[in-house]
């Protein structure tokens, strides 16, 4: 089965990309028919052509082309005989590819680079936030002007988002009625959020916790009435569900003729013992999963071309470390015939 390759190259941490119109320039061809090029730039589609002589006709179509990599601005493959590399038709791909990401629980961070002018993109594995860990409704109040402690959430145990409660203030006069939250963690350390109210009425209040990747202990809650008396009630603690993974969607350009195998490569930024990094591709229609990245794979059960590329992010079975795995960039490439 003939193949022609197709490299498209997703510069996603971007390296000084080159400026457009270069060609790109061979680097290397080793022994073992591992060809390298450079400038390769971002969104621009690459074929590797060859000849069976320096003076023939050159071609595009592979019997045996297999060893396809690429990140940033350098591709890989090897190659038969005489070569060299052209530039393709471009096909769409979006600069900032993982603008498209879609999924609740895909958590990203963006630094910029200054001295590239570039982004690096940060997606790990995260929890999402679920329903109450615990909720106590009983209405107190306090007229004195220091925090007093009105309730307790014992044995929370668990990660922490938010903690949601209402609050209001008697008359219109003096400092208004102050809530504190005190979130204490399982290392032994603390973190705290106040908010305040004037309204004589209740007024819903959020206050959330500043180290989500801790494991909370327990949870204290203050209210200082500011010389009149102050309100608090309807306290709910909102946590964090583990989900089994996290995947990352992102939206693939129209690939020309019928492709037979595709090849994600990924740069981890942390990983963990256990934890897992796949891929899969949607047509529309049919998903095929659990796709190994690093590695070319072929393509069995998608009756068209995909549509759709998923990036899986898997956590350690076994006291994960948070936010891990993380990825920070990929590179997609794919086989097809004519």
């Amino acid at each position: 089965m003939k193949q022609k390759l197709l490299a498209a190259v997703m510069c996603i941490v971007s390296l000084g990309c080159a400026a457009l119109g270069q060609t790109p320039d061979i680097v290397a061809f080793q022994g073992n028919g591992v060809l390298t090029w450079s400038n390769a730039l971002p969104n621009q589609a690459y074929e590797v052509q060859w000849a069976s002589t320096l003076t023939g006709t050159w071609f595009s179509t592979w019997s045996f082309l297999d060893n396809v990599s690429s990140t940033s601005q350098i591709v890989r493959a090897s190659v038969p005989m005489f070569y060299r590399v052209s530039t393709a038709p471009h096909i769409g791909l979006l600069t900032e590819i993982f603008s498209s990401q879609s999924g609740c629980n895909a958590y990203v961070t963006t630094n910029t680079d200054s001295s590239y002018d570039s982004f690096e993109r940060e997606y790990h594995f995260g929890p999402v936030v679920s329903g109450s860990l615990a909720q106590n409704a009983t209405e107190h109040d306090n007229s004195s002007s220091s925090y007093d402690l009105v309730k307790q959430f014992t044995d929370i145990n668990a990660l922490v988002h938010r903690t949601e409660n209402q609050l209001s203030r008697d008359g219109i006069s003096g400092d208004g009625s102050c809530c504190k939250v005190e979130y204490h963690y399982a290392d032994a350390s603390i973190e705290e959020a106040i908010e305040c109210e004037n309204a004589p009425y209740y007024e819903p209040h959020t206050y959330y916790n500043g180290q989500t990747d801790k494991i909370v202990d327990h949870i204290d809650i203050y209210l200082r009435g500011g010389n009149q008396h102050g309100y608090e009630k309807d306290d709910v603690v909102f946590g964090f569900t583990e989900k089994p993974s996290t995947m990352i969607e992102l939206a693939l350009p129209v690939l020309t003729g019928h492709v037979t195998h595709t090849l994600l490569n990924i740069e981890p930024l942390r990983r963990d013992v256990g934890d897992r990094i796949e891929y899969e591709i949607y047509d529309g229609v049919t998903t095929e999963s659990n796709l190994l990245t690093n590695t070319k794979n072929e393509i069995v059960n998608l009756s068209t071309n995909p549509t759709l590329l998923r990036v899986v992010l898997f956590p350690s079975p076994a006291n994960p470390l948070p936010k891990t795995p993380a990825i920070k960039s990929l590179s997609f490439s794919y086989w097809y015939r004519p």
